[in-house]
């Protein structure tokens, strides 16, 4: 409809002296997208009805009921943010409101800059990426981020997004809400990554699949974990975790007491398969005293001084390739 139709001209005003055409107003490439959202109630505030491409992205939203849910909905199609994506509730009247940039099967978001979810402080609601809208429920849509993604103590996940990390530089995932976890669905990883948590197990797997893609890595530091967790079938293992040709993935954490943790280490626990290419590394670097997980056949498998041995100790470590310790 006219009221949340996000390409139709009509709906924008412009703080630019140089557009007279209402025409002009479609949001495109050239344009810094501003939503400033005051609303009583929830939905669907805004719909695209065709895929676009815009320069930067901003959304603040007030919501002054109880409990709601306001949707920016991509629905079936892409909206590709040039630049970066920002997203807050700074002064939403009741804390339990919630609004989501969201994705449906079929659709999808990129984000070329930063993405900053949740302000640093202030802010009274949760702003959440979600592929799915509470009336569509759990989809496909996916998020590919190619800049440093932050999720501040009131950002996060709804749906359990679709993720890819896209970029020929290092990349950071900061997730700092100690209250709610972040499940992933899927987790692709296409650039040199590193996760860090608020808490053990704040971002985890909901029976998807991990992929490190051939020469890029994920580094997970001390207090960084990424378990799988069904939340469906819970006790379960499932996904598979992928490690490419060329890829490394290192481990810097020690004792954890995260669910569905590996015993001494923060390595990826509880996945049903894993796939590691015979040219891949695991580096194994704590500061501490850390075990090394027996369950994977390796590729390379580096071993830092301060690792202790084999877990369980009964079992057999298998490496493919080159075994190295420091």
């Amino acid at each position: 409809s006219a009221s949340t139709n996000f390409n139709l001209a009509s709906n924008w005003s412009t703080s630019s002296s140089s557009v007279t055409n209402v025409g002009n107003l479609v949001p495109d490439l050239c344009k810094d997208i501003v939503m400033n959202i005051s609303w009583a109630t929830g939905g669907n505030l805004s719909t695209l009805t065709a895929s676009t491409t815009i320069n930067s992205f901003t959304i603040t939203a007030t919501l002054s009921g109880f409990a709601y849910t306001a949707n920016i909905n991509t629905a079936a199609y892409a909206l590709n943010i040039l630049g970066n994506l920002s997203m807050s509730m700074p002064s939403s009247a009741y804390s339990g409101n919630y609004m989501l940039l969201a994705t449906t099967t079929g659709g999808a978001v990129a984000v070329g800059g930063t993405a900053t979810i949740g302000a640093s402080s202030g802010d009274q609601g949760f702003s959440l990426i979600s592929s799915g809208t509470p009336g569509s429920g759990q989809t496909t849509g996916t998020f590919t981020f190619s800049g440093n993604v932050t999720m501040n103590a009131k950002g996060g996940v709804y749906y359990n997004p679709y993720v890819v990390f896209n970029s020929s530089s290092a990349q950071s995932l900061v997730y700092s809400d100690v209250t709610y976890y972040a499940p992933f669905n899927s987790f692709t990883v296409n650039s040199n990554l590193t996760i860090t948590d608020a808490t053990a197990n704040a971002i985890y797997i909901n029976a998807g699949p991990v992929t490190v893609g051939a020469g890029y890595s994920l580094t997970l530091p001390s207090g960084s974990e990424l378990n799988q967790y069904n939340q469906v079938t819970t006790g379960v293992a499932g996904g598979t975790l992928t490690l490419g040709a060329g890829a490394t993935l290192t481990l810097t954490g020690g004792t954890s007491t995260a669910t569905n943790n590996v015993t001494g280490s923060n390595f990826p626990g509880y996945f049903s398969t894993y796939t590691f290419a015979p040219t891949s590394t695991v580096v194994y670097n704590a500061a501490g005293s850390q075990t090394i997980y027996a369950t994977p056949t390796y590729g390379k498998l580096t071993i830092a001084p301060t690792a202790a041995a084999v877990d369980p100790l009964s079992n057999t470590l298998t490496a493919v390739g080159i075994l190295t310790m420091n």
